[in-house]
This record gives structure tokens, sequence and C-alpha cells, in this order.
């Protein structure tokens, strides 16, 4: 069971609430509220989409379908925090349009909902992981929510895609730095690499030790046999 916050758990049981009651809007409106608070709650991301696709499926007919397309498409072009409503409901209703997936995660990224446009991205990536567009634009969302391991993912196809590009082998060295910290990596390299070199110190000093012994040793050999009578 994931532990959360105090406030987090609120948002979390009121959507479970909503859930309850069918009202798949509210529950989804609490569950966008909680990942906004928590983006890397992975509960709360999949029954927000579940919520999402339930409200779509229950109230969108073939006409809103219709009006929802030509607004949404119209206002994407030159305002997408506007058409951010539209996107998403239109991408609920196609859950698996991996494009409109992420045109609803750019929308959400101009309408400063980074948690939000992260799980769009994902759900894009899922059905097309390799595709550059959707790559750069979800990069920067993981990153907004903390999503280290995400970031250095897509960071590190990109360099792969364009290894003239640096950037993105920055990315991935920068982010990565940062993580394996957090994580304890680097701490860990670093106290494995300590351990090494004091076990070579250490090495060292018993060979100069052994080295220095055979050359007194050979000193009072010499000056044995020239002492001798």
């Amino acid at each position: 069971m994931t532990e959360r916050k105090h406030k987090a758990q609120k948002y979390f049981d009121k959507g479970q609430e909503a859930m309850k009651l069918k009202d798949y809007e509210g529950a989804a409106a609490w569950f966008a509220a909680l990942i906004e608070y928590e983006p890397l709650d992975k509960e709360a991301q999949e029954l927000f989409q579940k919520a999402s696709v339930l409200h779509a499926q229950k109230d969108f007919n073939a006409l809103k379908k219709i009006g929802y397309s030509i607004l949404g498409n119209l206002l994407v072009s030159f305002s997408p925090k506007s058409a951010t409503h539209y996107i998403g409901v239109l991408s609920a209703n196609k859950p698996q349009d991996p494009k409109l997936a992420a045109t609803y995660g750019r929308c959400l990224m101009a309408s400063d909902q980074p948690g939000l446009a992260a799980v769009a991205f994902r759900r894009a990536l899922n059905f097309l992981p390799g595709n550059k567009g959707i790559l750069k634009a979800a990069g920067p969302a993981f990153e907004a929510v903390d999503d280290k391991p995400g970031a250095i993912e897509v960071y590190s196809q990109l360099a792969k895609f364009e290894p003239g590009q640096g950037k993105w082998a920055m990315k991935v060295k920068d982010i990565s730095a940062v993580h394996y910290g957090d994580t304890g990596g680097i701490t860990d390299l670093k106290s494995a690499r300590s351990e090494d070199e004091k076990k070579a110190a250490e090495l060292q000093t018993k060979e100069g030790k052994l080295e220095r012994i055979k050359e007194l040793l050979h000193e009072y050999n010499q000056d044995k046999e020239a002492n001798a009578p």
C-alpha cells in the first residue's frame, strides 16, 4: 500500500469515493489534483487514467466528439493551454492513440501541469517508444516531476538517435550524477574507489618495506663479505 502525506491521502480517498459513486469526472479531478501534488504516485496515475476513460465513455457522444475535435485541433495550433480540456477528453476517449496522448501532454505542459503531462507522455511512449518528437517533449516533463530514471531513459534514447547533439549526453550525465548521488550510487562508487586506493597504498607500503629489507640484507651480506678474513 502506498504511503501518502495527509493532504495526498485526502485527495486519494475523495477520488475513491467518487469512483464508487460513478462520478468519474469528479474522481478524475481528485486524482489529477493528487498527481500534481505527488506526481510519482503510480496508483493515482492509473486511477486518473481509468476515471478519465470511464468519464469519456459515459458522456462522450458523436456530436460532442465532432465539436471537441474541431475546437481542440483549432486551439492546439495557437493556444495549447486553451485546448487542454478538449484534447484531454478526446485522448481519454482514444486511450491507445499515442499521438493524441502526446498532444495532450504538450497542452498540459503549456498549462503548467507537468504531473499530468508526464502521465500522458508515458502513455504515448508505451505505444511509440522510439518517437523522437514525443521523447523530446517528454524529457522536460519527466525532469519537472523529478522522475530522474524516466528522464535518463528518454535522453539516453535521444543521444543514440542524435549522436551529434552533445546536449543529450550531457543531460544523461548531469541527471545521472544527481540521481545516483541521491540513491547512494555515487557514494557507493566513491567508497569502493576509496577502498581500492587504500588497499593499493597498503600493498605499496608492504612492497616498499620488503624492498627495503632486501636492500638491507644485501648491504649486510656485502659488508660481511668485505670484512671476511
